[in-house]
Parts: structure tokens; sequence; C-alpha cells
């Protein structure tokens, strides 16, 4: 059941990103909106209050000081516990609470943090420049606030419970399942876009697509990877002896297929650009290796092959005794 609910959630989440990704072209800052909610509006709204006369100026002035005392006065009593391993936490919660106030006045006026050049430029040079501006601030200020959680989590990966691990672990993997997911149908509408706004004959349309090919396997087999390890995670958690040995045969093989796809993927490219060499516009050879998912395909390869050794000695053992 769980299984099914995150597969919807990963369809969700495939359906949203490629409508986003195709939408930006007719929506061009839909990216940078996204990138600067919610401090955009906040900023708006405040701006909008100053605006107001003598009183409605400093009632947005205290509002902006109150947004950032919340995380720095959350720093100082810090409710969840005292102690040395808790000041990663603090500090992350203060420093969000220092910066928050300066990046909603940024949001509000951000002329003043824009080069001056772009400002100076009339036309569409000047008005596209802000949202992007605006964008970079969002970017920064959501950097920020993600320390804690993140401190947070290595604090309680370093001291939970092998019962308590195996709890954070299934998350963890099907977080990062999400992002794979998000990554593959983001590429794979750009490729769309690209390809849809561009010249190219018949010849270059099919290099460009084996081009983005190795790159968009990979993240789709560490997609399925994940999937296939937290059926695994299930298993070990119920102590399943026999799902635990036939499940981690499942990922092993699906990641010896990963890797192999994800090379030849390389090969068929620079062999099809070999082939049609004399009809391309642009010739690229390479040998790109998408690093990233063969690292993971690899390193989830190398502990599930460990895992699952372990499992049938310890499983011989007990024949023994």
């Amino acid at each position: 059941m769980k299984n099914k609910i995150y597969i919807l959630l990963l369809i969700s989440g495939a359906a949203i990103t490629l409508a986003l990704t195709l939408l930006s072209e007719g929506v061009p800052n839909l990216i940078p909106i996204i990138f600067s909610f919610p401090f955009d509006q906040i900023a708006g709204a405040l701006r909008a209050l100053s605006g107001a006369g003598n009183i409605g100026n400093g009632f947005a002035i205290m509002l902006t000081a109150a947004l950032g005392l919340v995380p720095a006065v959350l720093a100082l009593i810090y409710p969840w516990g005292k102690g040395k391993q808790f000041i990663p936490e603090r500090v992350a919660l203060a420093l969000f609470g220092v910066l928050l106030p300066f990046g909603i006045y940024a949001f509000a006026n951000i002329d003043h943090f824009v080069n001056p050049v772009f400002l100076s430029v009339s036309g569409k040079l000047g008005e596209d420049f802000r949202p992007i501006a605006k964008a970079t601030v969002g970017v920064f200020l959501w950097s920020v606030a993600l320390l804690h959680p993140f401190f947070l989590l290595v604090r309680f990966l370093r001291t939970g419970t092998k019962e308590q691990l195996y709890g954070y672990l299934s998350p963890m993997v099907a977080v990062t399942g999400l992002a794979f997911d998000i990554g593959l149908f983001l590429s794979l509408g750009k490729l769309i876009n690209t390809l849809k706004d561009s010249e190219m004959t018949g010849p270059d349309v099919l290099a460009f697509f084996t081009r983005s090919l190795p790159n968009l396997l990979a993240m789709l087999f560490d997609l399925l990877i994940v999937i296939k390890v937290l059926g695994l995670i299930s298993a070990i958690r119920e102590e399943d002896r026999e799902g635990i040995c036939l499940l981690g045969d499942r990922v092993c093989k699906l990641c010896m297929l990963a890797l192999a796809v994800s090379v030849s993927a390389v090969a068929l490219d620079n062999g099809i650009q070999f082939a049609l060499m004399r009809q391309l516009s642009d010739v690229n050879m390479h040998f790109d290796l998408p690093l990233g998912g063969l690292l993971f395909a690899a390193a989830v390869l190398l502990v599930t092959e460990i895992l699952v050794e372990n499992r049938k000695l310890k499983d011989d053992n007990d024949l023994f005794i």
C-alpha cells in the first residue's frame, strides 16, 4: 500500500515538473516566481502597508523585525534541548532570523541590489532582470532556512538506535527518489522545449536526443533502484530472510543493468554521430559519463551485495546451531 502511494507521489511530481518546465516557455518568470515564494509575496504586502502613511510604515518595520525575531528567539530558548549537540541547529536558526529581515528588505527594494547597468537599459532587458534577481535572493534565503533541518537530521542519524535509523532510512531514500524523479522530468521538459524551438534537421534532432540519452537513462534507472530499495528496507525491518535475499538479488541485477545501459548509451551516442557525420551540422564526440547516476547505482550495488552475503552467511551459521 505504501509503495503504491509513493508511486502515485512520483507520478504527481513528474506531471507537475514536466508541466512547469513546458509552461515556463510561455511564462518566462514562472521559475523565478517559484524560487521567490513566499518571500516576495510577504515583501509585497509589507511594501503596500508601508505606503499607507507613517503608521503603516511603522507597522511594516515592526512586522519585518518580528519575522526575524521568531527564529532568533527559538534559537535562544530552543525547546528541543540544550547541550553541545544542539549548537549547530541553534546557530542555523539564529542565522536565518538575522538574514530574513534583510532578505525581505531586498525583495521590497530589489532595484538597490541589481546592477545599475541592467536597470539603465531601457526595454525588455531592464524588466526581465528583476525576477532573476528576486529568485537569487529567494534561493539564498531558502538555502539558509534548510540549514536547521539538515543539522537536525545529522543529529538524529548520530544519536538514533538501530530501529530509529531504519525508520529514518526509508524517508531519506524516498526523498532521493523524488529528487531523481524531478531531475528526470525537468531534463525531459528542457529537451522537449529545445527540440520544439530549434530549427534542427532530422539527423541533428536524432544526435541531440542521443546526446541527452545517457543522463535520462541514468536518472530513470536510479529512480527504479530507489523503488526496489524501499521494498528491501521494508523486508529488513520485518526481518524477512527470504525477502531480503530475493529483493537484494533483484536490486543488484537492476544496478548492474543500470551501469551497463548508461555506459552503452554513451557509446550509442558517439556511434550515431559517427554514422551521421556527413549530415550533421555540429559534431560533438565526447565520453561524458553520467557520473552521479553511475556512482549511485554502484554504491547501492556494493552495499546490497554486502547485505545479501551477510544475510546468507548468518543463515548458514544458524543451520549449524
